[in-house]
């Protein structure tokens, strides 16, 4: 019953993912870390502004004791409970780590809003998933921002906490989870967050190194599943992924512009697949549907390898 416990939480955490959507906010574990860091950072960043780096690092190292820490623990407890148990507790965690259904949230309203001809709302609800100014953007700039983000969210919200819970369980999904939402809240590469951001930044580039790259395969093969350019999302990637200023993030979008065979930009900073035609809302939701393929495929070999490791050990 061992084997069975270990290789079916990640299925069932998928399952309660797409099927459930988002926990609530108010017992989400994301959120509790989101809230505590928010605070932690204020607290660091209100007294002298000297040593802000060495400062960031030190609310980097205490949210991981304090994040870490209680899961680590729980980990070690479920070991000895029932399999049923053991399951669901830790399929609801690890499904908290995942982003799936909260992207397909976020992009319904801007899909209805680009289908609507309402541009103003379409800017408004791309703004939420995005940290670019969307005040300028047309109906293509939309389309674009809203399909780059969900490409990187394949990466942390998919592959990555997946390949982190197959290298160190539970912990290890709630470490990266933990470092990418410091990230994303004080990761920014110029104003004043630039150098109390700095080690969690640089933290999630080094840890979504490999899951990035992972990610380019895990759309390529999701687009020959599902009927969309295998050979353009494998080869853009290597003509295109070092257009972008971040070292992970032109993985995944050049591998989801290939497939789609669309052009995205953002102006001034890149081009990915520029002989690609213009998106619009039906590329959205084509990038959405290669972010379930993408999770389901790279799920099943994961979960396979597991298994087999576990089954063989």
């Amino acid at each position: 019953m061992v084997a069975t416990k270990e290789f079916l939480t990640l299925p069932a955490a998928l399952i309660l993912d797409f099927g459930l959507g988002e926990l609530p906010e108010r017992i989400h574990p994301t959120v509790w870390m989101g809230k505590i860091a928010d605070k932690l950072g204020s607290e660091l960043r209100g007294g002298s502004s000297e040593h802000v780096c060495l400062k960031g690092g030190v609310m980097v190292l205490l949210m991981i004791i304090v994040s870490i820490a209680p899961v680590s623990l729980l980990s070690y407890v479920l070991e000895g409970s029932h399999w049923l148990i053991y399951l669901l507790i830790t399929a609801i965690l690890l499904k908290s780590t995942f982003a799936v259904s909260s992207m397909g949230s976020h992009l319904e309203p801007i899909v209805n809003s680009l289908r609507g001809g309402n541009l103003v709302e379409a800017r408004r609800n791309t703004s939420r998933i995005v940290s670019r100014d969307t005040d300028d953007l047309d109906c293509e700039g939309v389309a674009s921002a809203a399909i780059e983000s969900t490409s990187e969210s394949i990466t942390d919200g998919v592959v990555a906490p997946i390949f982190f819970f197959a290298l160190f369980g539970l912990p290890g999904a709630f470490f990266y989870r933990l470092v990418n939402t410091l990230d994303s809240m004080y990761g920014y590469k110029k104003g004043s967050l630039k150098d109390f951001g700095w080690a969690a930044a640089n933290l999630d580039t080094i840890l979504n190194y490999i899951p990035a790259r992972l990610t380019a395969f895990m759309v390529s093969i999701g687009a020959w599943v599902s009927g969309e350019n295998f050979r353009d999302s494998l080869g853009c990637p290597l003509e295109d992924s070092g257009r972008t200023s971040s070292p992970n993030a032109g993985w995944p979008m050049s591998a989801v512009a290939g497939a789609l065979g669309i052009r995205l930009e953002k102006e001034g900073a890149y081009e990915l697949n520029s002989e690609g035609v213009s998106p619009d809302e039906n590329h959205v939701l084509r990038s959405f549907s290669l972010m379930k393929f993408s999770a389901i495929i790279f799920s099943v070999v994961v979960t396979g390898l597991l298994g087999a490791i576990v089954i063989l050990w």
